[in-house]
């Protein structure tokens, strides 16, 4: 039995995280807390668990195995610091750091099995198979893939105000929003490096609006292209596609979207039950890609073994967004 804390009673919580850590029967919610006590309470009161103030000193909070953090990105530091103090596991929402040099810092506090970062789109059955069509080089080499997302109301499910404020998200629409997609761009292909080509950031006050980019993508097959570009201030096709030497894979971003190819159609649920080369199950709902990533991050615990979503292995993905944001992106 796996006791989890929460830190952080948003949106995400309420509506994701709670309802499928609920239905884990090798789960024990311990607690909530939150920096808003009435927030705290309600989302505690509602589902039968205890609630917690945030004490100045989180070390204080009450023992648990494992904890979810779920709060701003910009305030996280001081309770990865004080949770590695207390040999806890971490499950953090993406992106796990502003920087890729803090991304590497805090990680580097906890054993590699115990602190993942919650790209739960790896778990994806579309992403899933095409992660193994490039592996596997089903339509020869790949040559270049091109993703899109966003709209005028884009965002990413928190009802918070803390988007517009950048020292609590840290960044605007390429940390927030588009880290999901560059992840999968980067899983997918299984890159190992990159080389920024070109970057357009549309700035508002401080935070980025709209951020496209050409990378250059170093993979085991070779180098490939990649093109992205996600807005909250004009809508996009909300899609992926992979080119290869012999066919074009297209595919939405939601987690039941099935998989086009050159006309024809693979069911992505169908073809990705085992999962990929690792036998990792995939899932084609929301709910069913948060409880894999749960499932896969506890039993990762229990085996002292990295989970598919270790901090460790979405750096490259902090280091990108940083070389875009005009910093020194930390690979290592």
């Amino acid at each position: 039995m796996h006791r989890i804390g929460i830190l952080g009673a948003g949106t995400i919580t309420r509506e994701v995280h709670l309802p499928v850590l609920r239905s884990m029967t090798n789960v024990q919610i311990a607690w909530v807390a939150d920096i808003d006590w009435a927030r705290a309470s309600a989302v505690a009161h509602a589902n039968r668990v205890r609630a917690e103030r945030l004490p100045h000193d989180a070390t204080c909070l009450p023992e648990c195995d494992a904890v979810l953090i779920a709060t701003p990105v910009g305030f996280r530091a001081a309770y990865y610091e004080a949770f590695a103090r207390k040999g806890w596991a971490i499950l953090a929402e993406k992106p796990f750091s502003v920087t890729s040099a803090e991304h590497l810092r805090l990680m580097r506090l906890f054993p590699a099995h115990r602190v993942g970062c919650g790209y739960m789109r790896r778990f994806y059955a579309s992403i899933r198979l095409l992660r193994k069509s490039v592996a596997e080089g089903w339509f020869g080499a790949l040559r270049r893939v091109i993703l899109s997302e966003g709209a005028r109301t884009t965002r990413t499910g928190v009802a918070e105000s803390h988007y517009d404020d950048v020292m609590a998200a840290g960044g605007g629409v390429l940390l927030s929003l588009g880290c999901h997609g560059i992840d999968a761009i980067l899983y997918v292909t299984n890159a190992s490096d990159f080389v920024v080509r070109g970057s357009d950031l549309l700035m508002d006050d401080g935070i980025d609006r709209r951020a496209a980019a050409s990378v250059e993508l170093m993979t085991p097959h070779g180098a490939c292209q990649a093109e992205f570009c996600f807005s909250w201030i004009d809508s996009q096709e909300n899609l992926m596609r992979l080119e290869f030497e012999n066919a074009v894979l297209t595919v939405g971003l939601q987690p039941g979207s099935d998989v086009l190819v050159s006309g024809g159609r693979f069911n992505a649920g169908l073809s990705g039950q085992a999962g990929g080369s690792d036998g990792v199950p995939a899932a084609r709902t929301t709910n069913q890609a948060f409880y894999l990533e749960w499932t896969d991050f506890l039993s990762g615990i229990v085996a002292k073994q990295p989970s598919v979503i270790a901090a460790q292995s979405s750096l490259l993905t902090a280091a990108l967004i940083d070389e875009l944001y005009g910093r020194e992106g930390v690979r290592f």
